[in-house]
C-alpha cells in the first residue's frame, strides 16, 4: 500500500528561490527531491544536517552592512542642495578639527 503523502508549503523570498531553482535543475533535482532528502538526514541524524554558524565572511558581511546603515545620509532634490549640504559637512569637519 502506498505511503499517503502530504503537501509542504512555505514563504521564501523570491529572489532566493529562483537561485535555488537554478541551482537545483542544473543538478537536475526537483523541489520535492530536494525537501525529502533534507526531512530524510533529519529524521536520521536527529539534527539539522548542517552547520548553521555564519562563515567569517558572511559575518564579516554582516558587520560592514550594519555599520554602513549608521552613516548618515542627507538627502538632496538639486545641485543647489548638494552643494549646501557639501559645504555644511565641509564646514562641520574644520568645526571638529579645531
Amino acid at each position: 500500500m502506498p505511503t499517503k503523502q502530504e503537501r509542504v508549503q512555505v514563504k521564501m523570498d523570491a529572489d532566493l528561490k529562483r537561485q535555488t531553482e537554478q541551482v537545483m535543475e542544473s543538478l537536475g533535482i526537483s523541489q520535492t527531491a530536494l525537501i525529502t532528502m533534507l526531512y530524510r538526514r533529519v529524521v536520521a541524524e536527529q539534527r539539522i544536517p548542517f552547520s548553521l554558524e555564519l562563515t567569517p565572511e558572511e559575518s564579516l558581511k554582516n558587520h560592514v552592512t550594519d555599520y554602513v546603515k549608521t552613516i548618515p545620509v542627507t538627502k538632496v532634490n538639486s545641485t543647489q542642495e548638494l552643494i549646501e549640504a557639501i559645504e555644511k559637512d565641509e564646514a562641520a569637519q574644520e568645526n571638529e578639527e579645531l
